[in-house]
Formats: C-alpha cells, structure tokens, sequence
C-alpha cells in the first residue's frame, strides 16, 4: 500500500483507463506491481474468527492506493470512509458506510480519500488464522500480515 502523494500520475491511470478495463484482472495487476515499488503502510490488520465466519478489518489511511488480494471465497465487504474502487463496473466511489456484495475469483485495487475502515467477512470451518488467510486466497505469501515492513513501519504490529 502507498501513501497517494508518492503515487504520481495514480490519478491519471485510474482516469485514463476505459471503465471495462478496470475490473481486468491484468490492469489490477499492474497497478499492484506499481504500487510494490512505493513505500508501504501498515494498515493495522485485525481478525475476528467467530461462529464460522472471519472477519477482516483494515484501517487505509487518507490518501492510500492499495490492491487486494485474489479472492477464492465469495464475501461481504463492509466499509466505511470515502474510497475510489474497482468493482464489476469499473471504478466507483462510495462515501460513509457501505456493505459490498464481493464474488471470489477478483482482485481490486482502490485509493483511500479520508481514513476509511474495510472488513471482509466470510464463511469458514478453520479456526486457525494462516490457514483461514491460505483458504481465502492463494496469494496468502502477499498479505500484509505475511510479510516483514521496514523497522520504523512496525509500531502498529507491536501494539
């Protein structure tokens, strides 16, 4: 995740793509490999395992571009903020609460115009939290939680 500032021309590749090529899977990629060069943020990853469901909540800070992972589950996204992200339509922009039908099989990639809170919900029979993370997604080794941030990135892990 990349704070927006450093994302020159962010705002020019989200508006100069056709509005179909925003849900491609390969244009979501490509902003991903992008945002992989900036300087990442934590975004405070919390999870909730309870009554076979998991829920997955994120803080992405104001002016944050980030991509998700590649989903194998169907989920409900519940956020809250003003955010700009893809959906099966293209690019859309949602301010202040919002729950969001999300099928398994995509990828999205968004920016963050005020703090916004994201939580990810959906069904699972595992208890244990890595093996909850390698059943939603096969890119599990690319989750925030799974990698290690620089030194001064790391307050937010320790708390």
């Amino acid at each position: 995740m990349a704070p927006l500032h450093s994302l020159m021309g962010f705002s020019r590749v989200m508006s100069a793509q056709p509005k179909q090529d925003l849900v491609n899977l390969e244009s979501v990629r490509k902003m991903e490999a992008f945002l992989s060069q900036l300087e990442q943020v934590d975004l405070s990853t919390a999870n909730l395992v309870h009554g076979g469901m998991c829920a997955r909540t994120i803080l992405i800070p104001a002016g944050t571009a980030l991509v998700g992972a590649l989903t194998n589950r169907d989920s409900i996204c519940v956020m809250y903020g003003d955010t700009i992200f893809t959906t099966d339509e293209g690019a859309v922009r949602k301010t202040g609460y919002h729950v969001i039908p999300a099928n398994a099989g995509y990828k999205r990639g968004g920016v963050a115009i005020t703090d916004t809170y994201w939580t990810a919900i959906w069904p699972t029979s595992l208890t244990d939290i890595i093996d909850i993370e390698n059943e939603m997604t096969d890119e599990s080794a690319m989750l925030q939680t799974r990698r290690a941030l620089p030194f001064n990135q790391h307050k937010a892990l320790e708390k």
